[in-house]
């Protein structure tokens, strides 16, 4: 997968590498995803997450991805940790993401 991303424009490649951090942030914890399993994940080098985020700017961008596809299981993260753009996303998806964590 490395070529394949490393060849697409810089946009689609940042997407890429966020869809691959997503499941990862969904199953290990959003706060606990480090670049370097996102880029094994991606088969890419850390160096070039680093291109493009620094490890806040990552974690930023992950939660922005939360909150535009609503994931509610990443956001309920966001929420726990008190991330600004948790913090900010529509009232109505905080509930959701919310009743996810409470189970209803």
């Amino acid at each position: 997968m490395t070529a394949e991303i490393e060849r697409l424009p810089g946009r689609e490649r940042k997407r890429r590498l966020l869809d691959a951090a997503m499941p990862l942030a969904e199953q290990h914890g959003f706060q606990t995803v480090s670049r370097a399993m996102v880029a094994a994940a991606a088969g890419v080098s850390e160096a070039l997450l680093s291109r493009y985020w620094s490890a806040p700017d990552f974690r930023t961008a992950m939660m922005e991805r939360a909150v535009a596809t609503a994931n509610l299981t990443v956001l309920a993260q966001g929420l726990i940790a008190r991330h600004p753009v948790a913090m900010a996303a529509p009232l109505g998806l905080r509930h959701a993401a919310a009743a996810a964590i409470i189970g209803g």
